[in-house]
């Protein structure tokens, strides 16, 4: 069912092109001839084909009689995969052919295809048996985005061949962040640790150590942040470059409490990897691999053998109360990130109750000079009620239609032509409050529509 699944996957998955190389190392019994050999190779040439089959350039090497192999690791890198698709589901980092011919040849747990799309930390590891030989199978993946939005991406899948003693494999990793990337650290370190190669978790164990280290180091950051933070909001003052204070010398608290969010997100990071088991998973991996190896090794491999495992599973423990050193201490910082929001909670509520305050005093000295401003309305509309009356009669009187020096009576007073007067101001007068009425209707339209767009938009 695993090589259907495989093929049907590889399938409907979509190859991009990643700079390739070889690695080899083998352990001997004369650590003299111990060997570190690695060099490009293009996974389309018969080159590639040649390396997996272990021919033409790539042949195992004569040795003495008396010189024999204690192990080894062959393995095809992508130690900067710098393709944005690479670490995508569905998406493989060769051709096809090259591809399936890789796990074929080097007996890669076909399972690990169907893993592309897990997001985390995932260790897995098997035993595979066929026909008189068996082997050890693991998978090793971090897929992992960063706040700022890099990414740190990893994938290691190995093979240890019980008979042979050589360990094939197949490892990528993607990192666009500023910093070096933790594969191109764990190969260095690997190529130095030639006499332990035939230990399968080796490999596995020195990567995850630099995760650890990587872990440790941004808790330790964490924890000087949360105590600036505390410094900046509870003493009111300036403790780094971070900005934390507005222009007038005030705690930003909206970047605190960014801050405190970033805090919390790198916490849940720590504490999500330290719980996955990856220790004890690899310590029972490692017991299933030397149980194996005893039951078809002789006594002095045995001996050897139980040496490097008691190291390993030394090594194992370490991490073990490493991580959970780290939890410890990310539980911690949490309750203190609890009790630092609290108090930005608290901070935050008097400055909107100073804020509130502020408001209802300028609300206060609006409203006193809004009563100012009605009472001299007031005023000016008394005196115009008792001056424009009679300005307005005035006026009238003193038009050419009266005439109340030479009007013998009464009657000659009045012009006859009074009428044009009111022909003309009672029409204009009309003239202007249409105007009015018309412009006061098409501004309440206005308002209208206004308040139904704001309500649209609630």
């Amino acid at each position: 069912m695993d090589d259907l699944i495989f093929k049907e996957t590889v399938a409907q998955c979509k190859s991009v092109t990643e700079n390739t190389t070889c690695l080899e190392i083998f352990s001997y019994s004369d650590q003299r001839l111990n060997t570190v050999t690695e060099e490009p190779i293009d996974p389309e040439t018969r080159l590639f084909s040649s390396f997996l089959e272990r021919k033409d350039g790539f042949s195992p090497s004569h040795l003495p009689k008396e010189v024999t192999v204690l192990g080894g690791l062959r393995m095809i890198v992508q130690e900067n995969a710098n393709h944005p698709q690479g670490f995508l589901p569905s998406m493989i980092t060769m051709g096809f052919d090259a591809y399936i011919s890789m796990f074929d040849k080097f007996r890669l747990p076909k399972k690990a295809i169907e893993s592309s799309a897990a997001t985390g930390l995932l260790f897995w590891f098997d035993m595979y048996h066929e026909k008189n030989n068996c082997f050890l199978q693991m998978l090793y993946r971090k897929s992992f985005s960063n706040n700022n939005g890099t990414t740190n991406c990893f994938e290691i899948i190995l093979s240890h061949d019980f008979a042979s003693r050589i360990t094939s494999g197949f490892c990528r990793a993607q990192s666009n962040s500023v910093q070096k990337p933790t594969l191109s650290l764990s190969l260095t370190m690997l190529k130095k640790c030639v006499t332990e190669i035939s230990h399968p978790l080796m490999f596995p164990l020195i990567h995850s150590a630099h995760d650890l280290d990587d872990a440790e180091t941004k808790q330790r950051k964490t924890e000087i942040w949360l105590r600036e933070h505390a410094e900046t909001t509870l003493m009111q003052r300036q403790t780094s470059r971070r900005k934390t204070f507005t222009e007038d010398e005030h705690a930003d608290l909206d970047a605190i409490n960014r801050d405190l969010a970033s805090c919390q997100r790198r916490i849940l990071w720590i504490v999500s990897l330290a719980r996955r088991g990856l220790s004890e998973s690899f310590q029972e991996a490692s017991e299933l691999f030397f149980q194996t190896f005893c039951e078809s090794s002789t006594d002095a491999k045995k001996t050897r053998m139980l040496m490097l495992h008691r190291s390993v599973m030394s090594r194992l423990g370490f991490h073990k109360r490493r991580w959970a050193g780290a939890v410890a201490g990310a539980e911690n910082t949490m309750h203190r990130l609890e009790i630092q929001r609290t108090v930005l909670h608290s901070l935050m509520t008097q400055n909107d109750s100073r804020l509130n305050l502020r408001m209802a005093r300028e609300q206060k000295k609006l409203a006193q000079t809004a009563k100012r401003d009605s009472d001299a309305v007031r005023g000016l509309t008394l005196l115009g009620l008792i001056f424009i009356p009679g300005s307005y009669i005035a006026s009238i009187f003193s038009t050419s239609f009266f005439d109340f020096k030479d009007a013998a009576t009464w009657d000659a007073v009045v012009s006859p032509r009074f009428w044009i007067f009111w022909a003309v101001n009672v029409p204009v007068t009309l003239l202007i409050l249409g105007t009015w009425y018309l412009w006061v209707m098409r501004r309440d339209g206005r308002y209208e529509e206004f308040g139904e767009e704001g309500k649209r938009e609630e």
